[in-house]
């Protein structure tokens, strides 16, 4: 039997790396006969969809979903009135990419002609002009609608749940259109009912609990009052989230009726009082998510009935008390999290049973004790943070067996002692995918590792009492872009194979004993942002002879308390341009909070940076400190001056103006610890951004300060 396009009733194309416009002239259309057609998952470069589609006057199932067409739905589309199934969506398509658009008059006329349609999905279709109501006249046959992110506006009718075979409703990601839930009349059909990241009418309603066939209900929609009991009828549910709402109360015990339940998040809500005891019964649960509420008391023993558990969040809430010992018997969790809570004593030796655990986080609580060495047994974690506890004694060693290990956060605790030797010959050599080292305040002592994991970006040691030379050298392509390793003891020379760190962009080494010249050899750093270098034994000249541009970057810049001498670095300053830079924030570099150096004064806009009683301060606004006693302003009618600055020494009287149209959006201390004797303070500016500025007035004069 000879096949002829005429036979051709089904053509599937779908994830077959077609790319490129779509010609309208393609030998597709003369497939008359065709009855489904599915080109979805593909690339069309953002061409437009043909509107000789409509020629498929047969077609009853059309697939175009996530496959780069851009700009508006042909009206020729609705011209296909056999369609039961219609897929437009633009899912997972590129975020940033042109938008398919779906015009009210195009949507009019297809609503109008689908009188036989079951399944509509328009999924990250623009239809900003449409009106909800219209949805209203869609065949009451409809099984599946889906709006996903849609940007639909205005209040969408609520008669939507009346339609007596609606199974699958998805709204979310709309986030100007509001859905009033109803008290009664649900389609009893429902089965699945996602409203999230909109608006939904604020309480939940008891009639919920007759949608006896839901199995799938997502509601983040700005929820209050409380989840009603009724919800326990929902027997039938797999997935339950009531997420990112403000509901209140405590946890319905009814849940416990939800015995088909794998997954239940109340997260990101106002839930008060214990979690029930009966949440036990739940023994399907794969994932569970209680985070960001205000929850208390001690968490329940009955969890160990949830043994098929992958996931357990309880942080940020009010948990008391000590972990039970029986969530050992959670052996197929990958993921716990129990941070910023009150838990307290010691971690129970079950927890080693976890051995699926790849993110453990601890942190902000109150566990004491020493780590267990069997916390060695997790051999698969990623990431492990117990910061912010009251755990003392030595690290383990057996932490060198966390092979797989990429962030360790041990910081604020009471660790002391030195890293153990098998740590330090082991841990640095094992533990190639560390990428952040955080050990920063707490009691250690010793000398510092000299061998990294070459995967390292973030060693932050601050706040410890290591001592001695920065031994180790950093190797071609060192990763590292925080090095932190202020408020210890160490002494010596800047190692000068610091150079090799490309990528850094804060390094601290304040507060210690080093002794060593200005290291003008960073300069060529390209992403070097913050460098802090105060109370050391820094000595001689700041000035360099390179004519090339130097700390392309630099935002904060601390030599304060050290032994520099000569004239201000002038060429530096100059060419500070990440400082003049209003598009950047400067608050956060890397996790590094600025504010935690106080580095940034609360109005402080310019107030200078002083090297042997040197100032520079700018025109516009000056902070008056009890330092300064004196000034006289006049006004520069022309310009506003964007930096001046005066230099003054017991011996010299030299006064420099360097003049910049831009101002500072950073931090110079420059305060030279020989004439600490004359100062109370050390002094760092910053500038509010260009838009809090009164930028029509300025001081009346350049300022003379009395010291």
């Amino acid at each position: 039997m000879r096949i002829t396009i005429s036979h051709v009733i089904a053509l599937n194309l779908s994830c077959s790396f077609l790319y490129g416009t779509f010609p309208s002239n393609s030998t597709l259309f003369f497939l008359r006969n065709l009855q489904s057609l599915n080109l979805a998952w593909n690339d069309f470069r953002l061409s437009k969809i043909p509107p000789e589609i409509s020629q498929f006057t047969r077609l009853k199932h059309l697939d175009v979903s996530s496959s780069g067409f851009s700009g508006q739905v042909p009206t020729e589309i609705a011209h296909l009135p056999k369609l039961v199934s219609r897929n437009l969506s633009r899912f997972f398509w590129w975020d940033d990419s042109p938008e398919l658009i779906l015009e009210t008059t195009t949507f009019r006329n297809l609503v109008h002609n689908l009188s036989e349609v079951r399944e509509l999905v328009l999924s990250g279709v623009n239809m900003t002009s449409v009106n909800p109501r219209f949805f209203m006249n869609l065949s009451s046959s409809l099984t599946t609608l889906d709006l996903w992110k849609s940007a639909l506006r205005g209040n969408f009718p609520n008669s939507i749940f009346c339609f007596p075979n609606l199974k699958n409703f998805y709204l979310s990601g709309n986030q100007n259109l509001t859905i009033d839930l109803p008290s009664s009349n649900w389609s009893s059909p429902l089965q699945q009912l996602y409203l999230d990241n909109m608006d939904c009418g604020r309480r939940l309603r008891e009639s919920v609990g007759d949608l006896k066939s839901l199995q799938y209900l997502y509601l983040g929609c700005n929820l209050e009052g409380s989840i009603p009991a009724s919800i326990g009828n929902l027997s039938q549910l797999i997935s339950l989230s009531i997420s990112s709402n403000n509901l209140s109360g405590q946890i319905p015990s009814s849940l416990a009726n939800l015995t088909q339940l794998t997954f239940l998040d109340l997260s990101n809500n106002q839930f008060s009082g214990p979690i029930p005891a009966s949440i036990g019964n739940l023994r399907q649960l794969t994932g569970l998510d209680l985070s960001s509420n205000n929850l208390s008391g001690q968490i329940p023993s009955s969890l160990a009935n949830l043994t098929q558990l992958t996931s357990l969040y309880f942080s940020n809430n009010q948990f008391s008390g000590p972990i039970p010992a029986s969530i050992g018997n959670l052996r197929q969790l990958t993921g716990l999290d129990l941070s910023s809570n009150n838990l307290s004593r010691q971690i129970p030796s079950s927890l080693a049973n976890l051995t699926q655990l790849t993110s453990l986080y601890f942190a902000k609580n109150q566990f004491s004790g020493p780590i267990p060495a069997s916390i060695g047994n997790l051999s698969q974690l990623i990431d492990l943070s117990l910061s912010s506890n009251i755990f003392n004694g030595q690290i383990p060693s057996s932490l060198a067996n966390l092979t797989q290990l990429t962030y360790l956060y041990l910081s604020y605790n009471q660790f002391s002692g030195p890293i153990p030797a098998s740590i330090e010959a082991d841990m640095f050599s094992a533990l190639q995918n560390l990428e952040i080292l955080d050990l920063s305040h707490n009691s250690l002592i010793g000398k510092i590792p000299n061998c990294l994991p070459k995967s390292l970006s973030v060693l932050n040691l601050q706040a410890n009492y290591f001592d001695g030379n920065i031994a180790f050298g950093f190797p071609e392509g060192c990763g590292l872009r925080n090095l932190n390793f202020h408020g210890n003891q160490m002494d010596g020379l800047l190692p000068r194979s610091l150079v090799n760190c490309r990528m850094l962009e804060v390094l601290d080494v304040g507060n210690n004993n080093i002794s060593d010249t200005f290291p003008h050899w960073l300069e060529s750093l390209p992403d070097l942002q913050v460098l802090v270098l105060r109370s050391n034994k820094f000595h001689g000249s700041v000035q360099s002879t390179k004519e090339s541009p130097s700390f392309p970057k630099l935002r904060v810049l601390d030599l304060s308390s050290n032994y520099f001498v000569g004239a201000l670095p002038v060429r530096y300053i100059e060419n500070f341009n990440a400082m003049m830079d209003p598009h950047k924030d400067g608050g956060e570099v890397l996790g590094l909070d600025l504010e935690s150096l106080k580095i940034l004064l609360k109005w402080g806009v310019f107030l200078g940076a002083m090297f042997c009683g040197f100032w520079v301060f700018w025109c516009k606004r000056v902070l008056a400190v009890e330092e300064v006693v004196n000034a006289r302003p006049r006004c520069d009618s022309d310009r506003t001056l964007g930096l001046s600055a005066l230099f003054s020494m017991a011996e010299t009287s030299i006064t420099t103006l360097v003049a910049m149209e831009e101002p500072f959006y950073g931090t110079i201390c420059l305060y030279n610890r020989e004439r600490r004797e004359n100062l109370s303070k050390d002094f760092y500016f910053s500038i509010l951004p260009t838009e809090m500025q009164d930028t029509n007035k300025c001081l009346q004069n350049l300022v003379d300060f009395s010291i």
